[in-house]
């Protein structure tokens, strides 16, 4: 490997790779001879020289004027490989002083409040499905608006199945438009209660109405889920088709 090559990848920049390179050819010389062997400009010579003192690739003899000389790239080597060694030490003592971090477990239960970020929960968990959604008059996500999201997930698959009253039956074709099944439930029978399914990992029970000071339950207890799943399939049999 070439010495230009070993120098750029210890992280040497290029002016000093010119300069090192230029000293490693002469025994001592000055900053003004470097200069003019490197070709580095002389506003920038001394600049370079100290950072490579710093580093220790060159050192200085004293005297007037004063005159630089290149330690060996052996040397060099040697030293970083022993500062990297003296680090790596460090940093295993330090290791040694702190415990082991346990990461936090997930929240099986959390809430989120008001309509424009409900509505946008709901758009999320569709977005996100992989296999299917199961919804109990969630009808306000037909809107035109999040429509595009059911049928994305349509096109990748999902089966999106809803359950809307009889009283929302514009809402109820709007989601057949888009794709999905669609079952319709008597209100006198049952009051469906506002609750969905993804891909049985996620459950969500919500409060009635789209109102502004609607909230969601987020639901990843595997019990609960189980039961909203087994409540959309019973009423999605006792629901009529669309």
């Amino acid at each position: 490997m070439e010495l230009n090559e070993v120098l750029q990848k210890i992280g040497l920049n290029k002016y000093e790779i010119k300069t090192y390179s230029a000293l490693c050819c002469y025994d001592i010389l000055t900053a003004v001879k470097i200069s003019k062997l490197s070709k580095v400009p002389s506003s920038k010579i001394y600049e370079v020289l100290d950072s490579l003192i710093r580093k220790g690739f060159v050192k200085i003899e004293p005297g007037k004027p004063k005159r630089y000389l290149a330690v060996s790239i052996q040397q060099v080597l040697k030293n970083l490989s022993n500062e990297k060694l003296n680090e790596a030490n460090e940093l295993e003592k330090l290791s040694k002083k702190f415990k082991p971090i346990k990461p936090k477990k997930e929240l099986d239960l959390w809430l989120v409040k008001g309509k424009k970020e409900c509505i946008k929960a709901l758009e999320n968990c569709i977005e996100n499905s992989e296999k299917f959604v199961d919804g109990f008059a969630f009808e306000g996500i037909a809107m035109s608006k999040k429509r595009p999201a059911i049928k994305q997930a349509i096109k990748r698959g999902v089966k999106i199945r809803f359950i809307v009253s009889d009283k929302m039956k514009r809402n109820a074709e709007m989601l057949k438009n888009a794709g999905t099944e669609v079952r319709l439930i008597s209100q006198k029978d049952f009051e469906p209660f506002r609750a969905g399914v993804v891909d049985n990992k996620l459950g969500l029970i919500s409060t009635a109405g789209y109102v502004e000071d609607v909230a969601i339950i987020f639901i990843k207890h595997p019990e609960l889920i189980q039961f909203v799943s087994g409540q959309f399939n019973y009423w999605w049999k006792k629901s009529k088709c669309v």
